[in-house]
């Protein structure tokens, strides 16, 4: 899209208490000026009239420098037409950019110009060639040429998009690395032998103890019956017992009465054992005989009794207890077996879960992988792409560059035999700087150009730069401010390069000194800046006709 001066206006800027500017619309103005205060025609103030441009846009003179020396706060403002809509930029204590019925000021002023404009490394050489500087290509080395022309084309961009590709090549194959050994982890885990099943313990031997353990207890519980039923007995031989001792005891004392009867009757005293002088009792006597007997059968049943309560005794089973022992044992070999096999099949189901596992992440990392390989291919086919672009768009900005210049060359008197030639010349890094050479009729020259040869050269290559350039941009600025640029030229090289710019169709704002000596083409047209009492001024052109 087409940018258009239109015109600017300014207050308290430099040499300048106010101005306004409205040129023409495309072809070459010339400025030309007076000096009342000092004889020379330097110093009044044509190169503040046209650096105000640039100062509106925010690539000129900084604020500091461009207040007046009565100190007041300077205001610039210019008009372009930007496409089909008109763009007012003012700039004083803070910027305001108007296109339309939309407004912004300050940062987002300053955002605007750039989205419009482009940022300063861009806009500068496209609109601005100052006064007594280095042009803006040729005279600068191969290195500084590249770097030049990256900077304004931002081709940057692509070699900040080609390290990031190299960096995210790398990231990647790092990646791919890391799912690599996650594969081979994997599988050394699958080639992992498996988990041998434990033999099931054989249950015979718990139910034939458990068997021989339930005949036993049957065989106890009925001695036990029998025990039970002989302590029973026990009890019943036991009140036997003590009727037989009662009765043992009444017989005594019966045995007692009839002794002490007897001894009466026999004269002797139970007591002392003296006579008593009572005769013989056969009744008691025989009666005597009968409890004696009587004492010994009740003596030999107690003997009896007691010799029966000594065979009542509780039953032992010796064989229980060894097999209850047995029984015991077998059942803690069988829980203990019970619990490894749980133990042994929660780990059977822990590594088949970690097998299957194991499989899914082999499938998604060789998923990964093959994405990784396919994401590190276009990563390094970008990267690749970039370089090569980056020649090939330096061969052929290069190559337009050459043609162009050359182009300008052969219309100016005094380079009209010289000829140059832009090439791009790989560095050791792997990009590239603008190498050039010149030729003189053909023939490269040892002593190389002359001062004005030097002077063609820079600005028809500045020139040349700019249509390249500013044609490869998205907004392309239609205006040009060129300030004192033919210095050493003779008065033909001038006019034919004004000649050239008339034809381009664009705004050229030429500041020049010598501009009396244009003919009347050139003379007549542009813009007269006469300096008095420090200040500068417009004159009419009536005015600048008479100087």
């Amino acid at each position: 899209m087409d940018i258009w001066l239109r015109g600017w206006s300014g207050e308290n800027y430099r040499s300048w208490s106010s101005f306004s500017v409205a040129p023409s619309a495309s072809g070459v103005v010339i400025v030309r000026g007076r000096n009342l205060d000092a004889p020379t025609t330097s110093g009044v103030g044509k190169s503040s009239l046209l650096a105000a441009i640039s100062s509106t846009l925010g690539v000129g003179p900084p604020a500091t420098k461009a207040t007046t020396w009565g100190a007041k706060k300077y205001a610039l403002e210019c008009l372009f037409d930007v496409g089909e809509r008109q763009m007012r930029v003012s700039r004083g204590d803070r910027v305001q950019v108007t296109i339309g019925n939309e407004a912004w000021r300050g940062d987002l002023a300053e955002e605007r110009l750039v989205a419009v404009f482009g940022p300063a490394k861009v806009i500068s050489p496209l609109t601005w060639r100052k006064q007594r500087k280095r042009g803006h290509f040729f005279d600068k080395t191969a290195g500084e040429r590249s770097a030049f022309l990256s900077e304004v084309l931002d081709l940057g961009r692509f070699e900040r998009m080609s390290r990031v590709a190299c960096s995210e090549a790398a990231r990647i194959e790092a990646e791919i690395g890391a799912v690599i050994a996650t594969i081979r982890r994997a599988e050394s885990a699958l080639a992992a032998p498996p988990i041998a099943a434990l033999t099931p313990l054989a249950a015979d031997d718990c139910e034939r103890l458990e068997a021989e353990v339930a005949f036993i207890e049957d065989g106890r519980r009925v001695a036990d019956a029998a025990y039970r039923a002989a302590v029973a007995e026990q009890g019943e031989i036991q009140k036997e017992l003590l009727s037989v001792r009662s009765d043992a005891e009444r017989l005594t004392r019966i045995s007692s009465k009839l002794s002490a009867t007897i001894a009466l009757a026999s004269g002797v005293c139970p007591t002392c054992g003296g006579p008593t002088g009572r005769g013989d009792c056969a009744e008691a006597r025989d009666q005597m005989i009968v409890v004696g007997e009587l004492l010994a059968d009740l003596a030999a049943k107690e003997s009896a009794l007691r010799s029966k309560i000594r065979t009542i005794s509780p039953p032992v089973e010796p064989r229980l207890a060894i097999k209850m022992a047995e029984l015991r044992s077998a059942r803690a070999r069988r829980e203990e077996h019970l619990v490894a096999v749980s133990r042994q099949e929660g780990q059977i189901r822990a590594r088949e879960e970690a097998d299957a596992a194991a499989r899914r992440e082999v499938a998604s990392c060789s998923a990964r992988r093959e994405v990784f390989a396919t994401l590190l291919s276009k990563e390094k086919d970008l990267a690749s792409w970039e370089r090569e672009w980056r020649a090939s768009f330096a061969a052929e900005l290069l190559t337009d560059l050459t043609s162009e210049t050359n182009a300008i060359l052969a219309r100016i008197p005094n380079v009209s035999s010289v000829t140059v030639r832009f090439y791009p010349k790989e560095t050791s890094s792997g990009g590239y700087e603008a190498a050039d050479s010149v030729l003189v009729e053909g023939e490269e020259r040892d002593d190389g150009l002359s001062e004005g040869q030097q002077s063609s050269v820079e600005l028809a290559c500045d020139l040349a730069l700019r249509s390249v350039v500013g044609g490869r941009c998205a907004n392309r600025p239609r205006w040009v401010v060129l300030d004192e640029p033919f210095e050493g030229m003779g008065l033909r090289d001038r006019e034919a390069f004004m000649e050239w710019m008339e034809e381009q169709g664009d705004l050229y704002l030429v500041v020049d000194t010598h501009s009396r000596e244009f003919s009347e083409a050139f003379a007549e047209r542009g813009i007269g800046v006469e300096m008095s009492g420090r200040r500068s001024r417009i004159v009419s052109a009536e005015e600048r006709a008479s100087w």
